[in-house]
């Protein structure tokens, strides 16, 4: 028997705490739980619990660890890397998050979610207990129903719609089969649904929740939490489910949805491909909303059911998924415990969220960031734009921001291999005692189609002196380590815009009655940036319907595209807003800055489907792989302007300086680590 610690799950019966007890019986028939002194393997359901545990635990022991979200979304939060040396195998619920673990050289495993069959399950519709439940709760019968058991919004604040679970998405679909006169209602159950009260009663859209609603808005997480069994009810009382979310590992609903026989369509997140038919995973709302419809006038979506009930079956029942874990744990102990660097001030008081705070506020009165990096006055290139901005915000933090190391920096920004090398080694010595942070992007043979030795230069700068790697988009870190580089400590931390110069304030109002105006912009005149599909695009374009401008360098002339030379940054603003779709085509393209530019102005996004361009564009947005599909997606886009435009959601500066800064206080409980 394994005498296993188990841990992580959530204070209320949700998502984690249920992983946590379905995880234990799939374990109790060959595992003894225990605590943590007497264990051998610490198993968390969550990686950021592991981060209360005293290293010492952490290195004597076998570490398993779940990402419950999207691997991404964990490679965005830097302080993963405090369990990152721990951690013997990583545990994901999807088969596309095991590809990205591969990707990415993490050691793991695919383990499906559990699902418990004595909860989750089909009831005939006339059984007496659903006509019931519908009274007690004022659910019509003789309405489409429309399902969604989530959470809204994230913690404490009630305000700010999850962007991972998508209620915005959710929203502007209802919004749309509402106004298409569609016989409709909304049936909400979770604790923090306050945003989606607020945006269907405005529309006067029909929903009923399931819950206590409050007079005053409080978290009610602790109130609204409901019963699985209540849920099983609402699967069987509603005609579908609508899963909208963005980055997430399950979501729960898919996997239970399918096991009580309920209709649902999805986007293509977590483990939506590997339960439910193609047919029913939708890439966009607009295809979303036209499943919607189709559904309710035929009934189609039912063909799926026992397919995605057969998934089930194979897979995830607990029995299934005690097979998973029996291998795991028979490899994983089958060697020793390997050889785990400790962190020398194990005994240090650890660092908690509001020390976190304090320790920032503390050090801002008197730190030092150095960028390395040779600042050029705009009109520059998107790397130029986004440090300026970095800058701008780090001194608004209190912080003064230099370009020269002194003796009072505290975290060092080295940009790629913009910099003097050679001094920064002779300063290196002197200032050792410094967080060095190395932002890349690239890879530069994949972006430029050549220069390969200026990867191999950024990445021994990179083994040779970076504490950190910060990537702009999860592409770029793909694509690095599929080429064999290994990167420091790797975070993802896109690029973000000045919002008092790129914003949507003043923006002309979209309108079919005049011609549509297209813009695309570019510092640089490499063709890799998308001239040839500009140039296509001039030759097939409707030009009684569309206008188009292209704003900087270009390597030749169009003929009825409307040329601009470069800008300033004020003056682009005002040009970006001046316009209602923006076109990128720039190839392999890690985190361009003109396309975050663009979207903060709110314009929404044609992009080819490359590089980070799918990664910041989200639902703001149409992507195309070839020429061939670009007038289909952008007429599109035309016709559905309002809905991509609403969905647009890009980071704000303020945030993107926050995650630099986290950094440092990883670093002061790392320093002594060499992992």
């Amino acid at each position: 028997m394994y005498k296993v610690f188990l841990m992580g799950g959530d204070p209320v019966k949700w998502a984690t705490a249920d992983d946590l007890n379905l995880l234990r019986r799939c374990l109790s028939p060959f595992c003894e739980f225990t605590d943590l002194k007497n264990c051998n393997i610490i198993h968390s359901v969550n990686w950021t619990a592991l981060q209360m545990i005293d290293s010492g635990y952490l290195a004597e022991k076998y570490v398993i660890a779940h990402i419950p979200h999207d691997v991404k979304n964990m490679l965005m939060h830097p302080n993963y890397l405090r369990v990152l040396p721990f951690v013997d195998k990583w545990i994901v619920m999807s088969k596309r998050a095991k590809k990205m673990l591969d990707d990415c050289h993490f050691d793991g495993d695919y383990v499906p979610y559990p699902v418990n069959l004595k909860i989750f399950y089909k009831i005939d519709k006339r059984d007496p207990i659903l006509d019931e439940f519908c009274k007690k709760y004022n659910i019509p019968r003789d309405k489409y129903l429309i399902g969604s058991f989530q959470r809204d919004t994230e913690g404490g604040d009630l305000k700010t719609p999850k962007y991972i679970k998508g209620p915005d998405v959710f929203f502007e679909v209802i919004k749309r089969l509402y106004q298409q006169k569609k016989n409709i209602c909304v049936v909400l159950a979770g604790p923090r649904r306050f945003w989606l009260f607020k945006q269907l009663s405005r529309y006067s859209i029909p929903f009923v929740y399931v819950g206590k609603r409050l007079e005053v808005e409080e978290d009610d997480l602790y109130i609204n939490t409901l019963p699985q069994e209540t849920i099983n009810f609402l699967y069987n009382i509603v005609d579908l489910y609508l899963v909208t979310g963005r980055l997430e590992g399950g979501p729960k609903a898919i996997i239970e949805c399918a096991t009580a026989k309920c209709k649902i369509i999805s986007t293509n997140v977590g483990q939506a491909t590997d339960i439910l038919a193609l047919k029913t995973i939708y890439p966009d709302p607009v295809e979303g909303i036209t499943l919607i419809i189709n559904d309710i006038e035929t009934n189609n979506l039912s063909e799926f059911i026992e397919l995605n009930y057969q998934r089930i079956k194979e897979e995830h029942t607990l029995e299934a998924v005690g097979r998973y874990w029996t291998r795991i744990y028979r490899e994983l102990t089958s060697r020793k415990v390997r050889s785990k660097t400790l962190d020398k001030l194990e005994n240090r008081i650890r660092l908690n969220a509001s020390f976190f705070s304090r320790l920032r506020d503390r050090l801002t009165k008197r730190g030092v960031i150095t960028i390395l990096h040779a600042f050029h006055k705009p009109p520059w290139g998107g790397g130029n734009q986004f440090l300026m901005a970095l800058k701008k915000a780090m001194e608004n933090k209190r912080w003064k921001v230099s370009t020269r190391l002194g003796s009072t920096s505290k975290i060092c920004v080295l940009n790629s291999f913009t910099f003097d090398m050679d001094k920064f080694n002779r300063q290196r010595k002197d200032y050792s005692n410094i967080c060095m942070v190395h932002r890349v992007d690239g890879p530069t043979v994949v972006v430029r189609g050549k220069d390969k030795g200026l990867d191999d230069k950024v990445f021994k700068i990179n083994n040779t002196v970076a504490d950190f790697t910060v990537f702009q988009s999860y592409w770029s870190y793909q694509k690095t380590v599929e080429m064999g580089y290994t990167p420091r400590r790797p975070i993802i931390i896109p690029n973000a815009v000045d919002a008092r110069i790129f914003h949507s304030n003043g923006k002309i109002p979209y309108s079919s009655r005049r011609k549509i105006r297209l813009i695309s912009t570019s510092w640089s005149d490499n063709l890799r940036k998308g001239f040839e599909t500009y140039k296509w695009i001039e030759d097939h374009l409707d030009w009684d319907r569309f206008e188009y401008t292209f704003v900087g360098n270009t390597p030749f002339e169009f003929d009825n595209i409307h040329n601009i030379s470069p800008q300033p940054s004020e003056a682009l603003g005002d040009i970006l807003r001046n316009h209602d779709i923006y076109i990128t085509a720039s190839k392999n393209d890690p985190c361009s800055n003109a396309l975050i530019e663009a979207l903060a102005c709110g314009l929404p996004a044609l992009y080819l489907n490359e590089g980070g361009h799918p990664e910041l564009v989200g639902y703001g947005g149409l992507g195309f792989n070839n020429k061939e599909e670009i007038l289909t997606q952008l007429f599109r886009l035309a016709r559905n302007y309002k809905l991509f435009q609403k969905l647009i959601s890009i980071p704000k500066l303020d945030e993107i300086a926050d995650k630099y800064l986290s950094i440092y206080t990883v670093w002061k409980t790392l320093k002594n680590v060499d992992s």
